[in-house]
């Protein structure tokens, strides 16, 4: 028995969405993950753990998930990665249809150069 229109509809979504969220994860995997990045001293609770300067007093950079659930949203899902002091540094919006934006935002005080890529 062969699945029904919209059922492939559905599933060729479904697959669209999971390749698109690996893709997602790549990305961010590259972007995020750098092996020269010092970490908190071993003995420490925190020890081994990434973080910018190596105290253990820095936290690492935190991120925010939000699923549209109402289907209303031309998106379904938006990722917000923030930096120690709050500010935002990635964002990745998967919309409905598949497609994806990627942003990286330049550190507030302007150290990188440029504001938003």
């Amino acid at each position: 028995m062969s699945p029904s229109s919209p059922e492939l509809v559905r599933l060729q979504r479904a697959h669209d969405a999971a390749r698109l969220e690996g893709e997602l994860l790549k990305w961010k995997l590259r972007h995020a993950y750098n092996p020269d990045q010092p970490r908190a001293p071993a003995g420490r609770p925190d020890g081994g753990q990434w973080t910018s300067t190596g105290a253990s007093k820095d936290a690492a950079l935190h991120s925010e998930v939000v699923n549209e659930k109402t289907g209303q949203e031309s998106w379904r899902k938006f990722i917000n990665t923030h930096r120690r002091d709050g500010s935002l540094a990635e964002q990745a919006v998967l919309n409905r249809d598949g497609s994806a934006i990627l942003s990286e935002f330049g550190p507030p005080d302007g150290s990188a150069g440029w504001d938003e890529r």
